[in-house]
């Protein structure tokens, strides 16, 4: 489900820097990505929103900030290391291009820290095509 919403009219520069802003909340297994829209009044306002029937230059997902308890931190971080030995495995096949990438499925990982059992969810990402490299 992807509750994105429109902007109309003008958008301003920095609406554009937002559109790139990722985060994985294991919490709940889902991709959120931050939109600002324009309010009936004429403001402006930011919210973070799903994103998780999208896909995503690898690029993106390097700079990803984990949301939440370190446990999720640490099962974002694990999730993008698999990612990237996928990608070592078959860039050289794709020379010049990124890889566009999903959120797969999720793994249930049981974490214990300070003596409590959290429940959060590993990303599995995955490469589903390759696109040309944006210009540097």
């Amino acid at each position: 489900m992807n509750t994105s919403h429109e902007t109309t009219g003008a958008v301003r520069a920095r609406t554009r820097a937002h559109a790139r802003e990722l985060r994985y909340d294991a919490r709940v297994g889902r991709m959120l990505r931050l939109e600002e829209a324009q309010t009936t009044g004429g403001g402006w306002r930011t919210a973070w929103v799903d994103a998780t029937d999208g896909f995503w230059p690898m690029a993106e997902l390097e700079a990803i900030e984990p949301v939440g308890i370190s446990a999720s931190a640490r099962v974002t971080r694990a999730g993008l290391a698999l990612l990237r030995q996928v990608h070592e495995a078959e860039r050289a096949a794709h020379p010049g291009q990124t890889p566009l990438v999903a959120l797969g499925e999720t793994v249930p990982v049981l974490v214990t820290q300070a003596g409590q059992t959290t429940l959060v969810r590993q990303p599995v990402f995955e490469i589903v095509g390759w696109t040309a490299e944006p210009p540097r």
